[in-house]
């Protein structure tokens, strides 16, 4: 009887530090509960990096200013040159623009930002330029171009503004994409049949010159 008492003691004392034992399934083997999903973020958590429609938006403007930030979009549309999410935004204050007619400020995570405190195009042309580069232009594309012109810097603030690559291309994009740009300066002109070697796109057949 002790005997048989110590057995039905040690079989209770299995179960209970074993817990439940699933029943089978129906056509086979026993199995596991299957593992809880992971759960995704709420799409609030990506309100600070998530670019929603539209590209572009404009503060600041006037009619005028609308117009031409939308020449100027068309311009790079029609090139194929694709921009990052940008908001745009002008200025009757130069120093918005830390004394330049127009200022680019890069952003990996959400929009970019152009200030432009001057009316011609051309400077708009010249920070969506900056822009377009910001999101296509790899280091060695950097470099690359930079060489070209006997620059050893892409943005280099110590260096004067004609001598940074970043600048060289930004006015080349600019020059090319307008124009009303006289090509008979042989510097422009330079600039203008760099064009395909820093975009990797021919010329706009309205840039009718000669390189």
């Amino acid at each position: 009887m002790d005997t048989v008492i110590k057995i039905l003691v040690s079989l209770i004392m299995l179960l209970v530090t074993s817990g439940t034992p699933q029943p089978p399934a129906a056509d086979g083997p026993s199995v596991a509960p299957p593992t809880p999903p992971i759960k995704s973020p709420p799409a609030s958590a990506f309100t600070e990096t998530l670019v929603t429609e539209p590209l572009v938006i404009v503060v600041g403007a006037t009619d005028d200013q609308v117009d031409k930030v939308d020449a100027a979009l068309a311009l790079f549309d029609e090139a194929g040159l694709n921009l990052p999410p940008l908001e745009i935004e002008f200025s009757t204050d130069t120093t918005a623009c830390k004394g330049h007619a127009g200022l680019f400020r890069g952003s990996d995570v959400g929009r970019s930002r152009v200030i432009i405190c001057h009316r011609m195009s051309l400077f708009l042309l010249h920070e969506l330029a900056h822009a377009w580069a910001h999101l296509n232009l790899t280091d060695e594309n950097r470099a690359a171009y930079s060489e070209h012109w006997g620059l050893d810097n892409w943005n280099d603030h110590s260096q004067e503004w004609k001598e940074r690559g970043t600048e060289k291309a930004a006015n080349t994009i600019a020059y090319t994409l307008d124009i009303t740009v006289p090509t008979e300066n042989p510097n422009i002109l330079a600039l203008v049949c760099s064009y395909e070697m820093l975009t990797g796109r021919s010329l706009p057949h309205e840039r009718l010159v000669e390189c």
